[in-house]
């Protein structure tokens, strides 16, 4: 279970990273960080999975690399 507010955060900020990382890809980075503090923890984890989940769906390139840093 993921807590309802967490899962808002997601669904609000993933139109704008996912254009980004689509973007970079395009110029060739592949390695990212996805860093959180506190409750920004818990979503840089959701965007990391949902990231992975993407890409072994092939709608993100799966040669891409997230580190995830939470603290």
């Amino acid at each position: 279970m993921v807590h309802i507010r967490w899962l808002i955060s997601l669904g609000y900020l993933a139109p704008t990273m996912l254009q980004q990382i689509r973007r970079s890809s395009e110029e060739g980075i592949r390695d990212f960080i996805i860093p959180g503090h506190r409750q920004g923890g818990a979503i840089s984890f959701l965007t990391s999975s949902y990231i992975h989940y993407l890409a072994e769906n092939g709608e993100l390139p799966k040669d891409i690399v997230c580190k995830t840093y939470c603290s």
